[in-house]
C-alpha cells in the first residue's frame, strides 16, 4: 500500500494530515505549495485544479480535503470509530462534511477575504460583519446538535468530528490559514476566530478535538 499526500501543513492539506496521523497509516507527504508549485504542469496532472490537497492512494486519485478524508476513514477507519459502523451515520457523517462546507466555511472566507486577502481599498467591513453574523447561526445549530453528545455521533471521535473541526476550528494554529500568522495575535482574533459566547456544547467539543494528540502532532509539522 502506498499512499502520497500532496501539500503542506500550513494549507487545507493539515486536514488530510490529520486523519492520516489519526489512522496510524504509513504515508508520504510530498510538500506542494498552493501558490506556484500547484499550478505547474506535472501536478496539474495529479488535480487539474491546481489546489491542494491531493491524494493518491495506491493509484485511486483524489482531491477535495473533506472528501479525501471521507474516503481514507470508510476504507482505513472501521477499527478506529472514525468511520462508523451504522449506515445510518454514515450518511450523517457525509452529511456533516457537506454541512461545512457549504454553512461554515463560507463566511469565514467572506470574512477573511473583507478583512485580509483583499486589497484594501476593496475589503466592505459590513461584509465582513454579515460574514461572522452567518457563521454565528451556524455554529448555534453545531451547538443545538450537540447537546448531550460528546461527539457529533455519539460516544466515539469519528470523521465527522474531524471534517467538521477542521473547517469550524479554522482559527486553531494547525489549521487556520498561513497569512494570520504574519499578523498581530490580537488582529488575527478579530479577522477569524469563531465567537462561542454562550455556546458552552460547542465550545467543550472544540476544546476536545483541539486536543487530539494526532492534531499535535500534524501542528509539530509547521
Amino acid at each position: 500500500m502506498t499512499i502520497k499526500l500532496y501539500g503542506i501543513p500550513q494549507s487545507r492539506s493539515a486536514r488530510c494530515l490529520w486523519i492520516l496521523e489519526e489512522l496510524g497509516l504509513p504515508y508520504e507527504n510530498i510538500p506542494v505549495d498552493f501558490i506556484g508549485e500547484a499550478q505547474k504542469p506535472e501536478y496539474l496532472k495529479i488535480n487539474p485544479n491546481g489546489r491542494i490537497p491531493a491524494l493518491d492512494d495506491d493509484g485511486v486519485v483524489l482531491f477535495e480535503s473533506l472528501a479525501i478524508n471521507l474516503h481514507l476513514a470508510r476504507k482505513y477507519g472501521a477499527a478506529t470509530h472514525l468511520w462508523p459502523s451504522s449506515p445510518d451515520d454514515q450518511s450523517r457523517a457525509i452529511q456533516w462534511s457537506i454541512w461545512a462546507m457549504t454553512e461554515v466555511e463560507p463566511p469565514i472566507v467572506k470574512t477573511l477575504m473583507n478583512r485580509l486577502f483583499l486589497p484594501e481599498p476593496q475589503r466592505v467591513e459590513a461584509e465582513a460583519v454579515e460574514g461572522e453574523r452567518a457563521l454565528r447561526k451556524a455554529l448555534a445549530v453545531l451547538d443545538f446538535s450537540l447537546r448531550g453528545r460528546t461527539w457529533l455521533l455519539g460516544d466515539s471521535f469519528s470523521v465527522a468530528d474531524l471534517n467538521l473541526f477542521a473547517v469550524a476550528g479554522s482559527d486553531h494554529p494547525a489549521l487556520r490559514t498561513p497569512y494570520l500568522d504574519r499578523l498581530d495575535p490580537r488582529d488575527a482574533a478579530r479577522i477569524a476566530s469563531p465567537n462561542l459566547e454562550g455556546l458552552s456544547d460547542l465550545a467543550e467539543w472544540t476544546q476536545r478535538c483541539a486536543a487530539r494528540p494526532a492534531l499535535a502532532r500534524v501542528l509539530a509539522m509547521r
